[in-house]
C-alpha cells in the first residue's frame, strides 16, 4: 500500500507501510511517513515512530518549495546570489530524489574534488538544474 493509499485510509483501520516510500510526491511522503507513525505507536516501536516523524520535515520543506515554484512561475523572481558549496547542493537533490522514488532504477555516485571552491549562484536555480540534469538521465521505468 502506497502512501496515498495511507492518506485515504481512516486512523481506525491503518494498513501496512511497506511500500509508501516509493511514492512520487513530497505529499505522499509525508502521509507515508505519517501512516508508519501511527503504526508505530500502536505497537509501541516509540524509537521507529520518532524516525517517522522526523522524516516528516525534509519531505514538508520540499513540498513547500514546490509549491512556492508553482506559485511564481511566470513571475520575475529576484535572484539570490549567494556562495555555495556544491557538495551539499548536489546531495541534497539527490537525497531528495531518493525519497521521492525518481532515481530508483538508477544509481548515483557523488564524487568531487577534494579542492572544489565554493559557487555564486541562486540555490534554488542549482537546485533545479540538478534536478533536471538527474531526473532527464535516469532510465524511465
Amino acid at each position: 500500500m502506497n502512501a496515498l493509499s495511507l492518506a485515504s485510509t481512516s486512523s481506525r483501520t491503518r494498513p501496512s507501510a511497506y511500500n509508501w516510500k516509493t511514492s512520487s510526491s513530497p505529499l505522499q511522503l509525508v502521509s507515508g511517513y505519517a501512516g508508519m507513525a501511527l503504526q508505530a505507536f500502536d505497537r509501541n516501536d516509540y524509537p521507529l515512530a520518532r524516525s517517522s516523524v522526523e522524516n516528516i520535515e525534509p519531505a514538508a520543506q520540499e513540498m513547500t518549495q514546490l509549491v512556492e515554484q508553482i506559485a511564481n512561475l511566470g513571475k520575475p523572481a529576484a535572484s539570490q546570489r549567494i556562495a555555495l558549496d556544491l557538495r551539499q547542493e548536489v546531495e541534497k537533490t539527490v537525497h531528495g530524489l531518493r525519497d521521492l522514488g525518481v532515481v530508483k532504477q538508477c544509481s548515483i555516485t557523488c564524487e568531487f574534488a577534494a579542492d572544489l571552491p565554493a559557487v555564486i549562484g541562486d540555490p534554488t536555480q542549482i537546485d533545479q538544474l540538478f534536478r533536471n540534469l538527474i531526473v532527464n538521465a535516469a532510465p524511465l521505468d
